[in-house]
């Protein structure tokens, strides 16, 4: 089984893309910080609600499946 030491360049390599465009566009990494914490909070949040649901955990896909196009 390879480390993380092992996995993380292949990792960062498939974020550059990602992050080129982003910073093109001027959004900095603050901004993904917040976003990125905003749903998580609202994906906690609904999880924590309605915990017999499985909407919430399909939100949490649906937001990573976006992320990557």
């Amino acid at each position: 089984m390879p480390s993380i030491y092992q996995l993380k360049p292949a990792f960062q390599r498939l974020l550059r893309p990602a992050v080129r465009a982003l910073a093109q566009r001027g959004v900095t990494a603050n901004a993904v910080t917040l976003l990125a914490a905003g749903l998580s909070v609202a994906v906690g949040t609904c999880i924590a609600a309605w915990p017999g649901e499985a909407w919430p955990l399909l939100l949490c896909l649906c937001f990573s499946s976006c992320a990557w196009r």
